[in-house]
């Protein structure tokens, strides 16, 4: 199986070396990806709009440890899962709860970095067509 190509590493690169406005494109193209998925991580607007505003700032303060060994979508969807779990975490801590949905969601997460790679894929293969067309 062949790698699909990044379409991101062009900015990432620029973005690891300061540059703002490759960041504000990383951020655009992203932002509602991230934000739909915290929503159907937490199902509240509020707080996922929270936790897209984190993800971004711990994503852009880690960015120059990003090395390319996974496309930088997927490394973006790590960093949100990870903030999630830490969400759960705290909320069970504090407001008690069912540690059922906590642990759900792990898989749950796992299930739709699945599918959102397939759409990907096959919204990659569609470009690729209308290319040699």
């Amino acid at each position: 199986m062949t790698a699909i190509p990044d379409p991101d590493v062009e900015i990432v690169q620029a973005a690891q070396k300061g540059s703002g406005a490759a960041q504000t494109k990383l951020y655009e193209r992203y932002i509602r990806e991230i934000y739909a998925f915290c929503y159907r991580n937490v199902g509240n607007v509020q707080e996922a709009e929270d936790l897209t505003q984190d993800i971004f700032i711990a994503a852009f303060k880690s960015l120059p440890q990003f090395r390319f060994q996974s496309r930088f979508r997927t490394w973006l969807y790590q960093v949100s899962r990870h903030h999630i779990m830490d969400y759960w975490r705290r909320a069970y801590k504090t407001k008690n709860v069912s540690i059922d949905l906590f642990l759900n969601m792990d898989v749950l997460s796992e299930e739709m970095q699945l599918k959102e790679d397939a759409d990907e894929e096959s919204r990659d293969q569609g470009v690729k067509q209308d290319k040699v067309e």
